[in-house]
């Protein structure tokens, strides 16, 4: 029998109850564990997981998924990794796209603009971020899933509800000061 992809974990460092595990991955449909990513089987038996099920951004009243817009940023070779966030902007929600670049490669107009224009053709002109801005680093949690929730509150003044899963909750500092330099 082949190996299971994603694994289940088997809990969290110090959940001593196991509450928080069963919080996470048990609580949306009881007794049936939920890793809430979205993943495709391949043709050839594998899966791909393309990213976060339950992260999606509402700007202009429009739903969009994060890993519609990861998917096709994360195709071009300057960009390392990517994560989208919603911040409140003039009565509405601004969608901000937050890179991290590849050594030696740099966010200039050329790059955002092949980026605006990829994800308009590919996905559509509503999932086009209203801002691109390299980041030093994301967010992640002890098990290297990006975060976008403490970001989104950072960017939107609001207090981080958990910092506790977090690896380096350090960077957040730098979304800090993005925020008010771009508010």
């Amino acid at each position: 029998m082949p190996d299971p992809l994603p694994s289940v974990p088997l809990g969290f460092w110090g959940d001593v109850d196991g509450s928080r595990f069963r919080d996470a991955y048990f609580n949306r449909f009881p007794g049936v564990w939920a890793h809430g990513d979205f993943l495709v089987r391949t043709p050839n038996g594998g899966y791909e997981i393309l990213g976060r099920s339950d992260a999606t951004l509402n700007a202009n009243g429009v739903r969009i998924g994060t890993a519609e817009i990861y998917r096709v940023v994360e195709g071009f070779d300057e960009v390392f990794e990517a994560l989208a966030v919603g911040q409140a902007w003039d009565g509405d929600t601004r969608v901000v796209l937050f890179v991290t670049l590849r050594p030696g490669a740099v966010l200039d107009e050329d790059l955002v603009g092949r980026i605006r224009h990829e994800l308009r053709v590919r996905m559509s002109p509503r999932h086009v971020p209203a801002v691109i801005a390299a980041a030093p680093e994301l967010p992640r949690t002890r098990s290297n899933k990006l975060v976008e929730l403490a970001v989104t509150d950072t960017v939107n003044g609001r207090a981080i509800r958990d910092t506790s899963a977090l690896a380096n909750p350090d960077c957040l500092a730098w979304f800090a000061d993005w925020a008010l330099a771009n508010s």
